[in-house]
């Protein structure tokens, strides 16, 4: 025992596997956690890594193989030994942790629904203590639905420190979490590190990984690929190890003549310029090209050296160099973080005090982590807001249908700025703005020329529309959403033949084919989205929608039922004759559909 303890990992998974059809995971990893580091472990979505953390815990059997904590054999359907063992699980699903349930041995649990409790005859003093110690402050009186994700993440925290916990697993923590409090949850685990504790954090987000993190194990379907020192790889290394070298081989192997891009990370990680290279077809800009999503100052730096229409703009790296800029500009402003902020970094202010604001939470409180490194603040633009989607074949730009997409959360177009929550096309322009998008969008074709970039894949125009006068808000480089599921059902043409003549450079105008018909879509959300939110209600209803499409954005299965999975839930589309024979289908099915906080607005193909 003393000999493996001191020559071996203090968690060692040997010749493990379980079988989910013919795939096989988790094959053989070992922890060494003898120095209260950081571990990751990276890998696809349900292929390996929340499989660790469902065999060390005990939830099912493996099929064979065995499992070392400190030195001695964990059998199978035990988790009272792992606790014992000093192993503390904290999942993202934080109130369903089984062995932290309310039992006679257990300080903090959960009673019903609402009541947060403590076993104040046992417990409260040292619970309190420990909570100042690792600075995880919690109210005792709280009741779960006053609390943050972010507390009760902290919570589960203590439960596992009060059983002893020297190694605590948290599987996908931070993937409900504000940007706010993933920055407090790398600040956490970082004062774990040095009270003593090892940390293994089973996720598959990068840039968390390299806050966190000092080694990396790298599991790709399932079986160990790499172990690395975090410091000594990059981002884009670490996505190339889990995905970029695998996808292509894989294309290669299952004899795939064409793959669409639809997420912006792999684009901007450069999976194009990956499958390029092995003469694969693939539909998406290279990695040069995704710079106009991956980053706002390299767009509106093109927008203006082409000359192209945009709002009045300056950059900045620094608090004090932005605060003082704030002057040149008159209120309402617009402040944008630069890089990939999931729909979430552009902030509208309307005064200087929400300015500030937002300067200190980007660039001191950091509540984008490096994407928010650089920001741009710009003029707000006022008028009709507007998407068109471009296919891009060798710099040339063939636009599809018009979509008019509706961002802010509340009707009338007020709150914050979402990642869309209703659209509806065609939108129809006047003549003069139908001539002057077409001058911009010969401009952006100049544009790319003049710069040497070979763009093929799609492009997304976001205009503001004002007295006919169309100005670039932003570029996106991929099918946007909601707007695609809006579009799409109303082109008649083969979407792969459109996209294989797109990439072969024999495209034309006549190609794409439209119906006369418009299609409304109605976002269903969490309520409290953009903000906080709660998820994991049951939907109901259905199997009663008749006349529409609906298309999952935030929803999974458990045990056969559908539930609520993220702060967009689903989108409701219909067709029409006109716009309001559209709307009206969409929202008669709309009011079918039953969950817990539901909310979507209700002015969506309103003028």
């Amino acid at each position: 025992m003393d000999k493996y303890l001191n020559e071996s990992p203090i968690v060692s998974l040997k010749n493990i596997h379980k079988s989910f059809g013919d795939k096989k995971v988790l094959k053989g990893v070992d922890f060494d956690l003898h120095k209260c580091e950081v571990h990751a472990l990276l890998g696809e979505n349900g292929a390996g890594k929340t499989t660790l953390m469902n065999i060390l815990y005990g939830m099912f059997p493996q099929n064979e193989g065995e499992i070392y904590i400190k030195g001695e054999e964990i059998v199978n359907n035990s988790p009272k030994k792992a606790i014992k063992m000093g192993i503390g699980m904290v999942h993202q699903h934080f109130m369903l942790i089984e062995p932290f349930t309310v039992t006679e041995n257990i300080i903090l649990g959960y009673e019903g629904k609402n009541n947060l409790i403590i076993d104040r005859n046992k417990a409260k003093e040292e619970v309190l203590n420990l909570s100042k110690e690792y600075g995880l402050l919690i109210d005792p009186d709280s009741k779960v639905s006053d609390i943050s994700v972010g507390q009760q993440q902290r919570i589960e925290i203590l439960k596992a420190l009060y059983h002893g916990a020297d190694i605590l697993i948290f599987d996908e923590p931070t993937a409900v979490l504000t940007p706010q409090e993933i920055n407090e949850f790398i600040e956490i685990v970082e004062k774990l590190t040095e009270l003593g504790k090892s940390v293994i954090i089973i996720t598959h987000k990068l840039k968390e990984i390299k806050a966190m993190a000092d080694t990396c194990t790298i599991i790709r379907r399932g079986e160990f690929i790499d172990k690395v020192k975090v410091k000594d790889v990059s981002e884009e290394e670490l996505a190339e190890k889990m995905v970029g070298r695998d996808v292509s081989f894989n294309v290669k192997k299952e004899k795939i003549d064409l793959t669409i891009v639809g997420p912006e990370d792999p684009l901007c990680m450069g999976i194009v310029d990956e499958f390029e290279k092995n003469n694969l077809k693939i539909f998406g800009p290279n990695k040069e090209c995704a710079k106009f999503e991956k980053s706002k100052k390299f767009t509106k730096n093109f927008l203006e050296k082409y000359k192209i229409p945009t709002a009045k703009y300056k950059s900045f790296e620094n608090f004090d160099q932005a605060k003082n800029s704030l002057k040149e500009f008159s209120y309402p402003l617009v402040i944008k973080a630069d890089g990939l902020c999931l729909g979430k970094g552009v902030i509208i202010c309307e005064n200087e005090k929400k300015a500030l604001e937002t300067l200190d939470d980007i660039f001191i409180k950091k509540i984008f982590g490096d994407e928010g490194k650089t920001v741009v603040i710009e003029e707000f633009l006022k008028g009709e807001e507007a998407s068109l989607l471009c296919l891009v074949s060798n710099n040339k730009l063939f636009p599809l249908e018009t979509c008019k997409d509706h961002k802010q959360i509340y009707e009338g177009n007020k709150g914050p700025n979402t990642g869309g929550v209703g659209t509806y096309s065609p939108s129809k322009f006047s003549k003069k703005t139908e001539e002057n998008i077409g001058k911009i969008l010969r401009q952006i074709e100049k544009g790319l020329d003049d710069s040497k970039l070979s763009y093929n894949g799609i492009l997304f125009i976001g205009f503001m529309i004002e007295k006919d006068m169309p100005k670039v808000l932003e570029f996106n480089v991929r099918f946007g959403d909601p707007e695609t599921e809006t579009l799409m059902p109303r082109l008649k043409s083969d979407l792969v033949e459109i996209i294989e003549r797109t990439l072969d450079k024999t495209l034309k105008k006549e190609d794409v084919k439209w119906s006369d018909d418009y299609s409304l879509s109605v976002i269903l959300v969490s309520e409290g989205y953009p903000l906080k939110y709660e998820k994991e209600k049951e939907i109901d209803g259905l199997d009663q929608v008749k006349n529409s499409v609906i298309f999952h954005n935030g929803t999974k299965i458990i045990d056969g039922k559908i539930l609520t999975n993220g702060g967009r839930v689903l989108t409701i589309n219909a067709k029409g004759k006109t716009l309001d024979e559209a709307r009206k289908i969409c929202y008669k099915d709309c009011e079918k559909i039953k969950y817990e906080n539901i909310y979507y607005r209700k002015d969506i193909g309103l003028n």
